[in-house]
């Protein structure tokens, strides 16, 4: 069975490699030599980033990290943090989650759902009104579970390669 938990540093290994998953996972769905392709090839110096992101957000009261641990063994984490909306509008500030992934072993358990709730409920003591999440055109199946959770369109991004 598998618990959900705030992150802690001394996780954060076990996480930069699931992160890399989630980045191999993108790349493998997204057509080659396309624009969508380019979008998620990583930078040389990408996961120093992304580590330091990711601590970013542990340490922020803004930030809200957490991994599904089993037997010891970090099997998914979620990264959640506050948005700023763009000044024009009247929704100033919402929840966005931002990365969910779990272990290939490990998913269809509820693990996301999971992931899910938490980051709702945490959202909803920030008194956040609403949340956000996005996913690549070409992750049908992410598209398919988070319209089950309740998101809809709300702002459709093309790009294309010039």
């Amino acid at each position: 069975m598998y618990t959900i938990r705030k992150a802690n540093l001394a996780d954060l290994d076990s996480i930069v490699v699931l992160w890399k998953g989630l980045m191999a996972h993108h790349r493998s769905l997204a057509k080659k030599k396309t624009a969508e392709r380019d979008m998620v090839e990583l930078a040389p110096d990408a996961e120093r980033r992304w580590r330091l992101w990711a601590r970013k957000n542990m340490r922020s009261r803004n930030g809200l990290l957490l991994v599904a641990e089993e037997d010891g063994k970090i099997i998914g984490y979620s990264l959640n943090n506050i948005k700023s909306n763009v000044r024009l509008f009247k929704v100033k500030k919402y929840g966005y989650l931002s990365d969910i992934f779990v272990a290939k072993t490990h998913r269809k358990r509820g693990i996301g759902n999971a992931f899910l709730k938490a980051a709702l409920g945490w959202f909803r003591k920030k008194r956040m009104r609403y949340a956000a999440i996005a996913y690549r055109a070409c992750n049908r199946q992410a598209g398919q579970v988070y319209s089950k959770w309740g998101f809809h369109d709300n702002h459709v991004e093309l790009v294309r390669r010039l």
